[in-house]
């Protein structure tokens, strides 16, 4: 690992853990971890260069840290820490500004333009295809009352997870939909079961 990853892993544990509201039930420290993991998982399938893969997971890294200023517009928020944090570090502009856009790749209705993107967005959603789905899937409904943003029984929570798995989520690597998307298609059927 790099010398500035390190760094970074310890500034974005420093922020997640100090600043972070802690009503974030998903959107924390743990969400991160387990995004910089998917990540290194995907990327070491494909043949990506020392940087790409090294601006993939100052991304991984940074991509929510935009939640200690709250959730709206929290990929920009992110997006403007990483660069002010990595310009600080010394980084070169071209990789500051490749790892702001893969943040920024990670707003929900965004549609990938290139492998990176494809990565970085199968990364952030890898839960959907893992045997922890349920559990994580329960944290995120619990942080959207918390946050009183919504309030869902377990039938509309299930409703729409199940929407989200049919209509909207797919993955874009090869490497996910070979990988991840088995256990998806399991957590889809436990939706289902009810």
């Amino acid at each position: 690992m790099s010398t500035l990853l390190k760094a970074t892993e310890a500034f974005v544990t420093h922020l997640l853990t100090v600043d972070l509201d802690p009503r974030f039930l998903y959107h924390n420290l743990e969400h991160t971890r387990r995004v910089v993991q998917s990540t290194k998982e995907l990327a070491g399938h494909y043949d990506l260069t020392g940087k790409e893969e090294n601006a993939l997971l100052l991304a991984a890294w940074l991509h929510d840290t935009g939640y200690i200023h709250g959730r709206e517009g929290h990929e920009k928020k992110s997006s403007q820490i990483a660069e002010k944090y990595l310009l600080e570090q010394g980084e070169d502009s071209g990789t500051v500004q490749q790892v702001c856009n893969l943040i920024m790749a990670t707003e929900r209705y965004h549609k990938p333009r290139n492998l990176m993107e494809e990565i970085i967005r199968d990364a952030d959603a890898s839960h959907l295809g893992q045997p922890i789905f349920e559990d994580v899937s329960e944290l995120l409904k619990k942080e959207l009352a918390l946050m009183d943003i919504a309030h869902y029984s377990p039938e509309e929570w299930r409703q729409l997870n199940v929407g989200i798995f049919r209509n909207e989520h797919h993955f874009h690597t090869s490497y996910a939909r070979k990988h991840w998307q088995p256990g998806k298609d399991r957590n889809l059927i436990s939706l289902l079961k009810g």
